[in-house]
């Protein structure tokens, strides 16, 4: 039987992301599946200056689908399972445009349990460095992909409660995830640590300023439209991912 989404799950935001609508039981006389909760992911990076990426302006990756290693009981394997949550195209901006506004870049439902990563399994990634746009190496990057994880300051899965939001804040550093080899060029490591924070530090409000990212096949009169209703000017974009800041 096919469950209606609880409307407290519902969060207002400028982004939408769709999510697959849960499948019909063919047992209708089974008992209903755990139940869903929400995951927002938020993303904060840091500057570039002084460190061996020095001139990097931005870092785009290009997901194909979003993946969760999940489990419904932390300490037991058996319950292990890896979750598609979201597919196809969407490009992610995780360094660039307006890096002091931490910015939410991922929203997705899963069933209650344990979360011990959130992979973004990518089909590529650039980045913009010294005014070049050059490709950048991510190790099993069409696999697992790019991961978020607990920080090891703070160990174990992330819990996901029926009815409740879980926010996370990955924070990606420059200077320790970058790397360049002569032989091979930019490398990024697969790994990007990540918190369970309170909701306003993943989307905050700030007096002046909005970082949005319009749907893909948007057209571009109706940006302009909409952003023009809220008699908001626009301060920085970028194309490729169609993030937008904006002064309110």
């Amino acid at each position: 039987m096919a469950r209606t989404p609880n409307p407290l799950l519902r969060v207002a935001c400028l982004v939408m992301i769709a999510v697959a609508a849960p499948a019909c039981r063919s047992q209708p006389a089974a008992p209903d599946p755990p139940g869903d909760g929400v995951v927002l992911v938020g993303l904060r990076s840091a500057s570039a200056a002084g460190t061996a990426v020095e001139g990097m302006s931005a870092l785009r990756l290009q997901a194909q689908r979003i993946d969760v290693v999940h489990r419904t009981s932390a300490n037991d394997p058996t319950t292990e399972r890896v979750i598609t949550v979201a597919r196809g195209p969407r490009a992610m901006e995780i360094v660039g445009l307006d890096s002091a506004i931490p910015r939410m870049i991922l929203r997705f439902e899963v069933q209650q349990g344990f979360i011990f990563q959130i992979r973004l399994v990518a089909t590529d990634l650039t980045m913009t460095w010294r005014d070049q746009e050059v490709s950048v190496f991510l190790p099993s990057g069409d696999n697992t992909g790019l991961k978020l994880v607990p920080p090891e300051s703070s160990p174990g899965p992330w819990q996901v409660s029926e009815g409740a939001v879980l926010a996370l804040r990955a924070d990606f550093d420059p200077s320790d995830r970058i790397v360049h080899n002569r032989g091979v060029g930019f490398i990024l490591k697969p790994t990007i640590p990540t918190l369970q924070v309170a909701f306003n530090e993943i989307q905050p409000t700030l007096p002046d300023r909005l970082l949005v990212r319009f749907k893909d096949g948007t057209p571009q009169e109706e940006i302009d439209r909409l952003i023009a209703a809220r008699n908001a000017t626009v301060a920085l974009v970028e194309p490729r991912t169609r993030f937008y800041s904006l002064i309110l």
